[in-house]
Order: structure tokens, then sequence, then C-alpha cells
């Protein structure tokens, strides 16, 4: 914990969780769910990107349909 404190190792690493005493199959899922939230946020700021996109986006008006006859 104190070196992740002291900024030397980052708190996701693998080395800090092996330090915490977890077996490889418990790193493993944690890796797993790690890529799990990244997965969630990617897809979720691409969904927002793309409301964005829809709503920047207006209707084209009808002409009446004369084509200027």
């Amino acid at each position: 914990v104190k070196l992740v404190q002291a900024g030397i190792l980052p708190a996701e690493g693998e080395v800090v969780l092996e330090m915490a005493g977890l077996s490889e199959d418990q790193r493993q899922r944690v890796a797993a769910e790690r890529r799990r939230a990244q997965g969630r946020q990617v897809r979720d700021r691409l969904t927002q990107l793309g409301a964005e996109d829809q709503a920047d986006e207006e209707p084209e008006e009808p002409d009446g349909g004369d084509d200027g006859l």
C-alpha cells in the first residue's frame, strides 16, 4: 500500500495484486474484470458520441415534391 501511495507502483498493477497475496487465478479474474470495465466505458462513450452526432443532424425539410415545376 505504501508503494502505491508513494507513486512507485500503480494501484492497478499486477505486482501490487501479487504482493497483496492474490493467487494467479484471482489476478486473472481481476484483470478480466478491469477489461470488462474498460469495455463498458468505451461502449458508453461511443454511445454518447453517437447520440451527440444524431442530435447535431437536422432532418431535411421536404420541398413539397413539385421539383420546381
